[in-house]
């Protein structure tokens, strides 16, 4: 059955270029399909041998069927309704775990949950990471130096790393294990939104560097807006992601303040190149407040050898 769904996959991604270029969802569709039915299977054989939570498998199973039957038939009908149908279906998908797991909560894995969808967060970093390797591969074929495109690859790096560590700083399984399935719920749909952001990072750096080789067609304060945005967007998400505690609500505020920080920056409407090293730098100082904030170790020295005393060797008494 796993093997099953990943072929859908497969079919899935084949079709994205058809669905956005052509707007034919039919193969996208399919793959879909192909995908979820066998966790209609998954789910009915939770059913037969768990009886405590049977009932949540069963609204599962049922719920899945539904949805791929009600898809498989409206790309039949030739997609009446067009994107409305769509966010709506979407809707539902989405809204169906919630609730099957009204009849019951079904058991899961903090730390396994955590890892999956930090996984998917760096992996989504490392696409923004490809725009940078646009600017060096333009700098590289061009052979010359441009002072605006060195400063949009180290400004481009320096976002990434910042992002990664910001978004790491905390742990998210102690926050999953701590509160409970409902606020999971929350935290996972959460994610939904800051992998867009971030990947709008990675397109609003591209335009940045097209504006940069004259390319695109925008302003300069249109393309740090391009990036600046998201950039805040993102910011925004992950401090409400850990908000959990007055900590981390600290956090939280601190991110909405760099995020403040980065749209004036954006806003400013110097060149690209500038831009971008100057929201990259506005994050490293934001990281290092908050270290130095936090960390005693980084904030203090030790004041004399003594300090560093252990028990054994400390002078009795």
């Amino acid at each position: 059955m796993t093997l099953i769904g990943m072929a859908g996959m497969l079919v899935l991604a084949a079709g994205v270029p058809r669905a956005f270029n052509e707007g034919q969802l039919g193969v996208l569709i399919l793959g879909y399909v192909i995908m979820r039915v066998p966790m209609v299977f998954q789910w009915s054989r939770a059913a037969r041998h768990d009886p405590v939570r049977a009932r949540t498998a069963r609204t599962y199973a049922t719920g899945l069927a539904a949805l791929q039957f009600i898809w498989v038939v409206w790309a039949l009908l030739g997609q009446p309704g067009g994107s409305a149908f769509v966010v709506a279906l979407i809707g539902c998908e989405v809204f169906l775990p919630p609730i099957a797991e009204r009849h019951g909560a079904t058991p899961w894995h903090p730390e396994h949950m955590a890892e999956r969808y930090s996984l998917m967060t760096i992996i989504v970093l490392g696409e923004v990471l490809l725009s940078t390797t646009g600017a060096i591969s333009v700098i590289l074929d061009e052979g010359t130096l441009s002072g605006q495109l060195i400063m949009t690859v180290i400004g481009g790096l320096l976002i990434v790393f910042c992002l990664w560590w910001f978004y790491f700083k905390h742990s998210h399984a102690q926050r999953l294990e701590e509160d409970g399935a409902r606020p999971a719920f929350v935290w996972g749909y959460g994610h939904y939104l800051l992998y867009a952001a971030i990947a709008a990072v990675g397109a609003g750096l591209g335009v940045c560097i097209d504006v940069l080789e004259h390319v695109a067609h925008v302003s300069s304060r249109a393309a740090t807006l391009s990036l600046g945005v998201p950039v805040a967007v993102a910011l925004v998400l992950m401090g409400f992601l850990h908000a959990r505690d007055v900590a981390s609500w600290e956090w939280a505020v601190r991110a909405g303040g760099t995020a403040g920080a980065v749209l004036i920056v954006a806003l400013a409407g110097w060149e690209p190149g500038l831009s971008v090293l100057l929201i990259g730098l506005v994050l490293v100082a934001s990281l290092v407040l908050y270290l130095v904030g936090t960390d005693p170790s980084l904030a203090e020295q030790p004041h004399g050898p003594t300090d560093r005393l252990t028990s054994a060797e400390a002078p009795n008494g």
